[in-house]
């Protein structure tokens, strides 16, 4: 926390003093790799230990916002090694600020309400980009509006996070403990989350609009396009009170409550899949008038679909089999397997526009008919052969969902990412170029007499011929 230089062009000694000296509307700062014992809340950057006093910066607009990311390829760490203010990011004054590839780590943030990243109103229009938030204590992602009452949702916060990977919260609490830190926690409206992966939280994501708020009812309009809840220890996404809300393209598995939780009123549910969850599949509070098309509810622990409108001629399917719709439900692959599935053409047509015109990874549905009940199109041969025996999704491990079973499952080595960020959207090795594998044990089953492989590469740096 020593006086830097105010040159844009000099390399700062941390990130916080980049923060002061350079941050600003228009500007962007680039962190290098590496570990960062820092934190930052609106007037005060923390430090090894120590403080030291200073604005953060915001944004002015959507094309003047104030950027911090992580240079492409390399892996930024910031992660406080002892208690500061209760959290790495805290915000309730600036907006317009975009984080982009950073993984935020609070593990040694033990406060009760410690986050990852947390705004509140006035707030407003952050946006996180390929982001890592881990180990807080409290929800690894809040926002609010603490004016008039708190979860009122009569103000939008506006906020974006794509392809955000939130988990593993409240390392060491006990089991009431750790139901009350989610993923994300959502209290206000108007937020948008696209792509991404909620696990081992409480909630995957809680959208909590307080009915007993300053405007009761008052509509969420927070928008879920394309994103994963999988095993938390109550509900995959739980969207409360409020109406306007919208999940499209998502999936959500092995959760210990409902895969969804839709309760609030007027609920647009198209084309998601839940299964393996303990509770119901997707759950509509007692019939209320949430708009249900194209889901794919399979072998849940309650109902495939509790109290909602009739499934006749709207594309849901609900069945108890899973070996009649994935590729590999026991290896953690969802996508449709069999093509003679019940969900292969199952659906109605939906409006051919974003969200509903594409699937959870991004492929096409057809614009007329042929739509694909659930999360995933099938896209004519989604199932691997009986003689695939690795293959290998790069869903933030290195899992085998081949036919070789767990025995090929390979190990990330070096710093090798698995997530895609912050290469590419989408699930993708990345390494970088130096030391990056991904071991996986001999076995005789890699060494038949032929052998074939494919594979998709893009290079940060391509080779000049």
């Amino acid at each position: 926390t020593s006086a830097q230089t105010n040159s844009d062009a000099a390399a700062k000694q941390s990130i916080g003093n980049a923060i002061r000296t350079c941050g600003g509307a228009g500007q962007t700062i680039q962190v290098h790799a590496g570990q960062y014992d820092e934190a930052f809340d609106n007037n005060t950057f923390y430090r090894n230990g120590g403080s030291v006093s200073g604005t953060f910066p915001g944004g002015a607009s959507e094309s003047n916002r104030f950027v911090i990311e992580g240079a492409p390829g390399e892996l930024v760490e910031i992660r406080p090694l002892q208690e500061y203010a209760g959290g790495v990011f805290f915000n309730n004054l600036v907006s317009w600020v975009t984080l982009r590839r950073l993984v935020l780590d609070s593990r040694n943030q033990q406060g009760s309400t410690s986050n990852a990243w947390k705004a509140t109103i006035p707030a407003t229009h952050w946006t996180l980009e390929d982001v890592e938030g881990r180990n807080s204590r409290g929800s690894v992602l809040a926002m609010g509006d603490d004016s008039p009452d708190p979860r009122s949702c009569d103000r939008g916060c506006f906020h974006q996070f794509i392809r955000v990977n939130a988990h593993d919260v409240c390392p060491g609490c006990t089991t009431t403990q750790k139901s009350f830190a989610h993923g994300a926690y959502v209290g206000c409206s108007d937020n948008t989350f696209t792509g991404g992966s909620y696990h081992g939280a409480g909630h995957g994501i809680q959208s909590y609009c307080d009915p007993g708020g300053s405007i009761a009812g008052n509509p969420d309009r927070n928008k879920f396009y394309g994103v994963t809840f999988h095993d938390n220890l109550s509900v995959g996404l739980g969207l409360y009170f409020g109406s306007g809300l919208e999940v499209v393209n998502s999936l959500s598995y092995n959760n210990q409550g409902a895969g969804i939780w839709a309760q609030a009123n007027n609920v647009l549910a198209y084309s998601n899949t839940v299964t393996g969850n303990s509770g119901a599949g997707l759950s509509c509070n007692q019939g209320n008038t949430s708009d249900t098309k194209n889901n794919l509810s399979v072998a849940n622990g309650g109902s495939e679909f509790e109290d909602c409108p009739a499934s006749s001629g709207n594309g849901n399917i609900a069945s108890s089999n899973p070996n009649d719709f994935f590729v590999s439900a026991a290896g953690g692959n969802y996508k449709i397997g069999p093509a003679g599935s019940p969900a292969v053409n199952g659906g109605v047509t939906l409006p051919n526009v974003y969200p509903t015109n594409v699937d959870l990874e991004g492929l096409g549905r057809p614009p007329a008919g042929g739509f694909t009940s659930g999360a995933f199109q099938f896209a004519g041969s989604a199932a691997p052969s009986p003689n695939i025996v690795a293959r290998y999704q790069a869903d933030g491990n290195a899992t085998n969902s081949g036919t070789g079973g767990s025995a090929l499952n390979g190990t990330l080595t070096n710093g090798a990412l698995a997530n895609g960020a912050p290469i590419v959207s989408g699930n993708s090795f990345v390494f970088d170029g130096v030391n990056d594998v991904v071991i996986v044990p001999g076995n005789s089953a890699l060494r038949p007499a032929a052998i074939g492989m494919s594979l998709w590469v893009n290079s940060t740096t391509p080779p000049a011929t």
